[in-house]
């Protein structure tokens, strides 16, 4: 399907991999497979399609977006860097030594500080830039006293939970006195380099053959075990991580005494406690994920997955997917138009319930917001069936604190009764009790939780034939005191899985990745000449990479039809991108077929303004080229 000269069934191809019938995690050989034949033949809309699909999938596109902001400030910065370097080396030390400065003395002082500048004095100077950002945090992420300044934890959620546009924090720490740097986080391997091969060389046949394709295929092989070895070393947000730790574990001890005590109090009820469980009564329900389009009243996606995907193979666009569009926006936010129409009943049914419950604190809890909605769907429920956002049902939330065990189990077994009488409102769809498991085999010893541990109940709440499944949690005072002081700690912490995910990605979708995935395509290509200008002098992927017909760079350059003189004539011979001596080298290099890049040239490209593109500067190389033409063994 994917040679042009066989099937070349493209919507084939995008229906197998958007109906996830192959998968590239699961199926990388036959991938990969196609992958080099169609970079081979340069079957533009194909390496499109499998780039595409291969990292640019909407499951990740949040983890992505933040990956991409990373690499595109970095190279901004770089770039303006460079160009202050071109100063005298006097004016561009007082430059850079003032701006740190002013940078450090705001840092101190928490003030919202300027990421461009920020990161410009960090590429210059990153040892006093880290430290001073180190330094505001610690004394800014402290347990006793950070849930109780709301100026504090916004200077942090701007420097640190927000900040995807801070270099600072995903870069790797020195080795040296790294307590975690054997801590696994994705894959940052490098294209490995390839041993050059000189087509102008004279070789035998059967080594100018042979020789290009054995180097390329060791080459893939090596990448591929680096990665499966490669292990990431810790990086400056593992010290903020580290911190909030060391932070929690001092509330934590604290907490332990506390509810040691009330468990040597209330032993019989803890037990009690531990045990309490409840089975949904609903049949249709009791033996489903919990979501919010399985009840009859529940939200359903207006569009079908098989209808939204025929609708998608009816574009040329691979990068539109209405899939996503109905998941993660048309249905996400239908699902809080609900929420916001039903909550206010919502919350004082619940009041209601709990009026009567003895040492019991109610308190309404806000509405989830589309952003973090969006972002638990795409991160914690990714591998789950469409439409993902429906495993969200926490929107409408409540919580319910209890003075001790006694009270939190009488308030337990009040809501439930309370529940099962209002059937034509209530449905309890699921239990988690976080006691659970908490007696160990012999019945005399029971476990002091180590950590903050609840009971939520998902209930789901019908109204006017409309209904959504909410949360209620259930907490013991010392929980609540726990999750009060904990809360920032615990939101620093829960982007472990979001941040490792985002280094995995900057790995694999470095610059190289991406080149691959313009395809030579105008805008795409212009806008990696825009962003990322210094890659093109260092990329393997140019210097190095051959296809599988020994083809180097300008052969697959040549070989598309795609190409246009505007951004290819500034591409190869203005000097700042690719180096000039690279792309001469290039040009009179032969691949298997004994074809030159100005063989495909004459073959493929649109325009005149384009072939002569690939002509060599040297005059006696562009005459044996040209006198070459009737040698090529396709």
């Amino acid at each position: 399907m994917v040679c042009p000269s066989t099937g070349n069934n493209v919507k084939c191809i995008r229906y197998l991999l958007e109906a996830e019938l192959i998968r590239p995690n699961e199926h990388k050989q036959v991938f990969e497979d196609a992958l080099n034949c169609a970079i081979l033949f340069q079957n533009t809309q194909v390496i499109k399609v499998l780039m595409h699909m291969k990292f640019m999938n909407e499951k990740e596109k949040m983890t992505r977006e933040y990956a991409m902001t990373q690499m595109n400030e970095q190279s901004k910065c770089e770039e303006l860097l460079s160009y202050l370097k071109k100063q005298k080396e006097e004016d561009f030390n007082i430059i850079m030594t003032g701006l740190s400065e002013a940078i450090i003395a705001m840092i101190k002082d928490q003030k919202k500080i300027s990421s461009d500048v920020f990161n410009l004095c960090w590429l210059y100077n990153k040892s006093a830039m880290t430290n001073a950002m180190h330094q505001t945090c610690k004394a800014l992420l402290n347990v006793d006293t950070l849930h109780q300044s709301t100026c504090n934890w916004k200077w942090i959620e701007e420097h640190i939970l927000e900040a995807q546009d801070i270099l600072m924090w995903m870069d790797e720490l020195a080795d040296e006195g790294n307590e975690e740097k054997n801590i696994e986080f994705g894959d940052t391997t490098q294209v490995v380099d390839k041993k050059k091969v000189d087509g102008n060389e004279e070789k035998k046949e059967s080594e100018e053959v042979a020789l290009p394709i054995i180097q390329s295929s060791l080459s893939l092989r090596e990448v591929e075990q680096e990665k499966k070895n490669k292990v990431k070393k810790a990086i400056q947000w593992h010290k903020i991580k580290k911190l909030c730790k060391e932070e929690s574990d001092k509330e934590v001890k604290r907490f332990q005494i506390e509810i040691k005590q009330e468990i040597e109090k209330f032993e019989k009820e803890y037990r009690r406690l531990i045990a309490f469980g409840y089975e949904p009564k609903n049949s249709t329900l009791k033996h489903k994920k919990c979501r919010q389009d399985n009840d009859k009243f529940g939200l359903k996606c207006q569009k079908t997955e098989s209808e939204l995907l025929a609708i998608q193979m009816q574009s040329d666009d691979v990068e539109f997917h209405p899939k996503h569009v109905y998941d993660f926006d048309v249905y996400l936010n239908e699902l809080l138009t609900r929420a916001h129409k039903m909550d206010a009943a919502y919350q004082q049914y619940m009041q209601e319930i709990f009026k009567s419950c003895q040492g019991c604190v109610f308190e309404k809890g806000p509405i989830k917001t589309h952003e973090r909605c969006k972002l638990k769907a795409q991160v914690e429920y990714k591998n789950e069936y469409y439409p993902k956002s429906a495993h969200v049902i926490d929107v409408l939330r409540c919580q319910a604190t209890f003075t001790d065990v006694r009270y939190l189990l009488h308030g337990l077994e009040h809501f439930v009764n309370a529940i099962e009488e209002q059937q034509t409102r209530f449905a309890i769809v699921r239990f988690k009790n976080g006691f659970s498991g908490m007696d160990k085999s012999d019945d005399k010893i029971l476990t002091v939780p180590q950590d903050y541990r609840d009971v939520k109940i998902n209930v789901l709440f019908l109204q006017n034939n409309e209904s959504i499944v909410t949360e209620v949690q259930f907490l013991l005072q010392p929980m609540s005191l726990l999750k009060q002081k904990g809360h920032g700690f615990y939101e620093l912490s829960r982007q472990e899985s979001f941040i490792s995910e985002s280094l995995s990605i900057m790995a694999d979708l470095s610059f190289d990745e991406q080149l691959k995935i313009a395809s030579f395509h105008s805008r795409d290509v212009a806008a990696l000449m825009l962003l990322h200008p210094a890659s093109f002098r260092t990329s393997k992927f140019i210097s190095s990479f051959r296809n599988i017909s020994g083809g180097n760079f300008l052969c697959q350059m040549a070989l598309n039809s795609q190409v246009r003189f505007g951004y290819a004539q500034a591409l190869l011979q203005s000097g700042r991108f690719i180096p000039l001596d690279v792309v001469q080298k290039q040009l009179v290099q032969r691949d298997m077929f004994d074809a030159y890049p100005l063989t495909y040239a004459l073959w493929k490209q649109p325009s005149v303004d384009c072939i002569k593109l690939f002509v060599p500067s040297d005059p006696s190389a562009a005459e044996i080229i040209w006198h070459s033409l009737t040698d090529v063994r396709f």
